[in-house]
């Protein structure tokens, strides 16, 4: 009866393919099953690589020298978490991707990130002791279906075997998303959640290292909230990494081939 139905299913997946090939979304190249994006056009993803912000983690040109108080990026921005680290930055190719990640039901998008962080980020992923993903408010959770963090999370942590906590951080409230706030002191009077650690997880956590994960970095406010209920819960430490770097400035920006990104 298995076997039957093994083989009912892959009849059922050869008819749908044939029916309806799987393509890349961007060069229309023929795909096997799941994927959305083919490997050429993810070469296009373009990694900060080079000179970056230390605290931030956005990329400065290769003469710079990186202040311990922040870039032009993020000097007026408050953040109670140490330091992020971030793929690349929240534009072009990058950008598209995250859309069609969360917002077009590209779910196996998480596969790729994942990836792509552990192999550019490797040594910065595997120092923390847990990784754990920003929450979800339950309105956004219910309108999305899925926590984005959550799935990438999940993945970066198998991949360098570092222990993952899926539920640490409990977050009451639906605040509008800080994505369609503007300002940074909008961000931060938008953001009415409350965000605490789960009464379970506090004696797992004392005096860890903890690495929080989320998909774009803007003005930190979430984070920052996440970051100060880990905090108080006895975490010895806590850093962000983060698929994107979201930049607010017109002044030029350089990646790994020392071009300007933005103008």
């Amino acid at each position: 009866m298995d076997i039957q139905q093994g083989i009912k299913g892959k009849v059922f997946s050869d008819v749908l393919n044939l029916l309806f090939p799987n393509r890349c979304h961007f060069c229309g190249a023929s795909l096997s099953s799941g994927a959305c994006v083919c490997a050429s056009c993810s070469e296009s993803i373009e990694i900060i690589e080079g000179a970056s912000c230390t605290r931030c983690g956005a990329p400065l040109p290769s003469d710079a020298k990186p202040a311990g108080n922040g870039c032009r990026q993020c000097t007026e921005l408050t953040f109670l978490f140490g330091r992020n680290v971030s793929l690349g930055v929240f534009d072009g190719f990058l950008r598209r991707l995250i859309h069609l990640y969360k917002f077009e039901g590209r779910r196996s998008l998480y596969h790729l990130f994942a990836a792509a962080l552990f192999t550019h980020r490797r040594e910065y992923i595997e120092a923390a002791d847990f990784l754990i993903p920003v929450p979800l408010s339950a309105v956004r959770y219910s309108e999305r279906g899925f926590n984005q963090s959550y799935m990438l999370a999940k993945e970066v942590a198998r991949l360098a075997r570092v222990r993952f906590i899926g539920s640490v951080i409990n977050r009451i409230g639906h605040a509008a998303p800080q994505s369609s706030v503007s300002s940074q002191k909008e961000r931060v009077s938008n953001l009415s959640d409350r965000f605490s650690v789960r009464a379970r997880f506090e004696g797992s956590l004392k005096n860890k290292r903890v690495l929080l994960v989320d998909d774009v970095l803007t003005t930190g406010v979430t984070a920052s909230a996440c970051a100060e209920a880990l905090m108080e819960a006895g975490v010895f430490s806590v850093d962000v990494l983060t698929l994107a770097r979201s930049l607010k400035s017109a002044a030029p920006l350089y990646l790994s081939s020392n071009r300007p990104i933005m103008k």
